[in-house]
């Protein structure tokens, strides 16, 4: 029974639960069939991932530029100085990495937000209509951002792994 002024009715109450009329499988067929469409619709999104990547690469590169493998190091003691080499830069490799790593994670995490002002009246009528869950939905565009971000993030790493002078060969002993 539902409670209004003229009293108690009989009515339907909305537990917020929602009842998806395709199962989870369809519903993500259609979302990766639509997703991918509008991605190859939309070559310029690629064309600026590129560009902002790029440039991004270019800059993280400039400050973590040619970092060095050994620095040297000296310890004073009373009756002596001690000179050694030590590992250097394991803080700024570790910096460096750090800030390389969070900012692919984000690029691939808000990647799918790009489109979706374009796509917003379509998501919220079939989402009220329960033809799919948001959860489902984002999952699908993610999965279509995949190519887009594998093609952009190989060509930020690629830029600052070089600049940054991580490892340049496989058999390097310094």
């Amino acid at each position: 029974l539902v409670h209004t002024k003229g009293g108690d009715v009989p009515g339907k109450i909305d537990t917020g639960k929602r009842k998806h009329r395709a199962g989870i499988g369809l519903q993500m067929r259609m979302l990766l069939d639509r997703s991918y469409k509008n991605v190859i619709r939309e070559p310029n999104l690629l064309k600026a991932g590129i560009i902002q990547n790029t440039i991004i690469g270019i800059l993280i590169g400039l400050i973590y530029l040619q970092l060095t493998y050994t620095q040297r190091g000296t310890i004073y003691l009373p009756n002596k100085e001690i000179s050694f080499d030590i590992i250097s830069g394991i803080q700024d490799r570790l910096g460096s990495l750090f800030f390389a790593a969070t900012f692919m994670m984000f690029a691939g995490i808000l990647g799918p937000f790009y489109l979706f002002p374009t796509e917003r009246k379509i998501f919220l009528f079939q989402q009220r209509d329960g033809l799919y869950s948001t959860l489902t939905y984002y999952v699908a565009k993610l999965m279509a951002e995949v190519p887009n971000f594998l093609i952009t993030n190989i060509l930020f790493g690629t830029i600052f792994y070089w600049m940054a002078n991580l490892k340049p060969d496989v058999c390097t002993n310094e």
